[in-house]
Order: structure tokens, then sequence, then C-alpha cells
């Protein structure tokens, strides 16, 4: 019984870490998105 809820912790554990990864992986794909906008802006405004 004690075997069962240790593990059933970790596994929720590992699922609350999963859900981090996958929120900043999406935080840094959104910052990487507005830095190259930003780049390309500044590039097109050097005409």
């Amino acid at each position: 019984m004690i075997y069962w809820q240790r593990c059933r912790l970790l596994y929720w554990h590992r699922g609350e870490v999963y859900i981090l990864e996958e929120l900043l992986s999406l935080i840094l794909a959104v910052v990487a998105g507005v830095i190259s906008h930003l780049i390309c802006k500044w590039l097109d405004g050097k005409k």
C-alpha cells in the first residue's frame, strides 16, 4: 500500500514537471518569435 502511494506521488510530480517543460517551451517559442519580428522590423527600417 505504501509503495503504491509513493509511486503515484512520484508519477504526479513527473506530470507537473512535464507541464512545466511544455509551458517553458511555449514561452520560449513566443519570445523567439517576438525577437525575430523586432529584428526584421529593425533591418527593414535601415533602407
